[in-house]
């Protein structure tokens, strides 16, 4: 009796280690890409594409009704919260096509999960939304400051003049 409650005492104690070493790797992970400090290491690698979608982005925003982009839909995102798919929009604003096309290339090359442009040409890029912890992370654009005073934790890009990374929960 005494040799199986020690088997499966070990037994446990190897589970319990394998399921900590992988809490804490995942904790690693998580707080390494999604930390304020790792998202703007991040935005610096690549800040030229980060900006030629903001500029894109706002561009279409004032010649069209498209005002967002969602990965989990894969769908533009209009005014008042409808969305339309990539075919619909290319034929809805056919002035608009070439710079829709390069904002879809943009969103994968960058890997971001969805963007918002709001009143002032400022934009929230979204490089996670939700998931098991409920948080998201990425990029804010905003000139007026009137974003930000929205979003709780948050740093000013060194070197950027509007750029701030975000955390939310």
């Amino acid at each position: 009796a005494r040799t199986v409650s020690l088997h499966i005492f070990n037994h446990r104690s190897i589970w319990q280690q394998a399921l900590l070493a992988l809490l804490l790797c995942c904790i690693a992970a998580c707080t390494g890409e999604y930390s304020l400090d790792g998202l703007e290491q991040k935005f610096i690698a690549r800040r030229q594409q980060i900006d030629e979608l903001r500029v894109l982005a706002t561009q279409v925003a004032m010649t069209t009704s498209i005002n967002g982009y969602s990965v989990a839909t894969t769908q533009f995102l209009l005014e008042g919260d409808k969305f339309v798919s990539i075919p619909e929009s290319l034929e809805q604003f056919t002035s608009a096509k070439d710079q829709l096309l390069r904002i879809t290339a943009l969103v994968h090359e960058i890997g971001l999960s969805g963007f918002s442009v709001t009143r002032g040409n400022s934009i929230y890029i979204m490089m996670s939304t939700g998931g098991a912890l409920g948080s998201s992370s990425g990029y804010i654009y905003d000139e007026s400051k009137r974003l930000l005073k929205r979003t709780q934790k948050k740093k000013k890009i060194s070197g950027e003049q509007h750029w701030y990374v975000f955390l939310s929960s």
